[in-house]
């Protein structure tokens, strides 16, 4: 009995196995290492998602993928940004012998976080845009999850609706859920292919998060402000979203909802004390690390690293993000790259890659700072490879406009056909 049993599970493992040898073989024949690389990286972004624990298998199968993607890299960079970075890790690392001698005491924590978040220093060094093209796959697969799971997440108990929590898609937190789609909507509207964003708009609805629907909505107000994103594809959306606000009412018994709320005055008045909440802190932040803090607020992120790791680490996150976010980072880099070129080639270039200050890189960090306003999951590990990825591109200068490509390189980097020569006449 136990050789039948072993014999099923074994042939599930080999066939496993064969297929992820056939796949990474069909990859290394197809793909260069630029793409491949992006690929490890995209992988790593989603088994962070997925992560529930620190004994999750798959926070395993995203650092192979983050490593993978670090040895294939073909760019890989130092400078400042790499080294404050190193700086920023140094801060939270010193907060684990901190937690012991005068902090919480709580070193096992402490020791996974910084693990946990350690390895993202490669991105930083070697991240690629061609990233969030193998992301947009996740992004729809998530949507759907959370859309087919979305109604089907309330039922009845007495006549009264009671919220399951089931539309959190990769995800296991509905905040986390509505932050990735939050990330997805804002790289897909800098895109050609902006229809994509149709399932992930009604997804945001029913993951129930408000400030991952405010943010979005400020964040897509200011990119149709700047001339980033035409007007129509926002008002694509602001009808789409009414459209599942009444599907919702006319077709299940949810009635009238955004975001789970069926009344705005009840927003209104509940506002302040929950801001309140994510905002409170255990005590008065100091120099000195004490480690991870078990407490409910702290959902600010540059206050809970001055609680955790320091006033220090603090400080150089919120410099490093502003440094990113600066507007003429990525410009200036990328006009360097070109000017050994004849002018007529500089125009091209100009014209082709849009070397302007509000890349979809930017917009992107955009969205990830607001977001950490009043949510910490930007900087734990779930999402913070993007905070890596998103701040290594922009110092790194890759802020040009996406276009679902998976080649990240700059128009004039890329290959392009011989003119064929000319014979002069006789």
């Amino acid at each position: 009995m136990m050789a039948v049993g072993r014999f099923p599970l074994a042939l599930g493992m080999s066939v496993s196995v064969g297929l992820a040898c056939a796949l990474g073989l069909i990859a290394m024949t197809y793909l260069d290492r630029r793409q491949l690389a992006a690929a490890g990286f995209a992988v790593f972004l989603v088994c962070s998602l997925l992560v529930r624990s620190f004994g999750d298998v798959w926070l395993g199968i995203g650092w192979i993928g983050l490593f993978g993607g670090f040895l294939l890299a073909p760019d890989k960079r130092r400078g400042p940004v790499l080294y404050v970075g190193a700086v920023l890790l140094l801060c939270h690392a010193l907060a684990i012998p901190g937690s012991l001698l005068w902090g919480s005491g709580n070193w096992e924590a402490t020791t996974a976080v910084v693990l946990w978040m350690a390895p993202s220093l490669m991105l930083l060094s070697a991240g690629t845009t061609a990233a969030f093209a193998w992301l947009v796959p996740a992004w729809l697969i998530h949507s759907a999850l959370i859309l087919y799971a979305g109604p089907m997440s309330w039922s009845a108990a007495g006549g009264v609706l009671v919220d399951n929590h089931g539309g959190t898609g990769l995800s296991h937190n509905s905040n986390l859920a509505a932050g990735f789609l939050c990330l997805g909507i804002v790289y897909l509207m800098t895109t050609r292919c902006r229809w994509l964003v149709v399932p992930l708009i009604p997804a945001l609805l029913f993951t129930g998060s408000r400030w991952g629907l405010t943010v979005t909505a400020v964040v897509l107000l200011a990119m149709v402000a700047t001339r980033v994103v035409p007007f129509r594809p926002l008002g694509a959306t602001i009808l789409l979203c009414a459209a599942t606000v009444v599907g919702v009412a006319l077709f299940t018994p949810l009635g009238y909802r955004v975001s789970t709320l069926d009344s705005f005055a009840a927003v209104a008045h509940t506002v302040n004390g929950e801001v309140q909440a994510r905002m409170a802190v255990p005590h008065i932040p100091s120099v000195l690390p004490r480690g991870v803090a078990a407490h409910p607020g702290l959902h600010n992120v540059p206050l809970r690293m001055a609680v955790e790791s320091g006033i220090l680490a603090a400080l150089v996150w919120l410099g490093i993000t502003g440094w990113a976010l600066w507007p003429k980072r990525g410009v200036n880099e990328q006009a360097g790259e070109g000017q050994h070129q004849p002018p007529s080639e500089n125009a091209s270039m100009a014209l082709s890659e849009r070397p302007d200050r509000f890349g979809a890189s930017w917009w992107m960090l955009v969205a990830l700072a607001l977001l950490s306003l009043l949510d910490y999951y930007t900087w734990m590990g779930h999402l913070g490879g993007f905070w890596w990825l998103l701040v290594g591109m922009r110092l790194r200068g890759q802020s040009y406009k996406p276009s679902l490509s998976l080649d990240d390189r700059p128009p004039s980097a890329r290959a392009t056909p011989a003119a064929p020569p000319t014979v002069p006449p006789r």
